[in-house]
């Protein structure tokens, strides 16, 4: 597991998990927690994605990432986001050579897989590329 990595089969793109809020409640919803479903939490991740590839520019997305919880259950941004986030991991943005980029993810999780999520990449083939462990 790790923090920090270079992501295989992405073309020259790093990725680095700054911090974890695995409670975001209070940061996702400010004073409108009862909107809470029992058992659900959202769980907050920033990272910064690093471009050093040999094209001049390129796009990240922050669809390659998950996570998933330890019962194997996966969480994508596209069925499990937090909906609209402060400060959001700027997707399909252009960064040149040496640029980086520093953003939240979010996911909305059940509350036992909190305690050993994992986040992962995978490619666009698919294929599972790095696993982050995120507590």
């Amino acid at each position: 597991m790790k923090t920090t990595a270079v992501l295989p089969g992405s073309g020259g793109w790093k990725l680095r998990v700054n911090k974890t809020l695995p409670n975001a409640s209070l940061a996702v919803l400010g004073d409108k927690t009862y909107a809470i479903r029992p058992g659900k939490q959202f769980f907050l991740i920033n990272v910064t994605v690093a471009y050093s590839g040999k094209t001049p520019h390129a796009v990240f997305s922050a669809y390659d990432l998950s996570a998933r919880g330890r019962g194997g259950l996966q969480y994508t941004q596209l069925n499990d986001s937090c909906g609209v986030v402060r400060s959001a991991l700027a997707d399909f943005k252009r960064l040149s050579a040496g640029s980086r980029a520093t953003g939240n993810l979010c996911f909305w999780i059940t509350q036992p897989d909190a305690r050993a999520l994992l986040l992962e990449y995978r490619s666009s083939s698919g294929r599972l590329r790095a696993v982050f462990k995120l507590h």
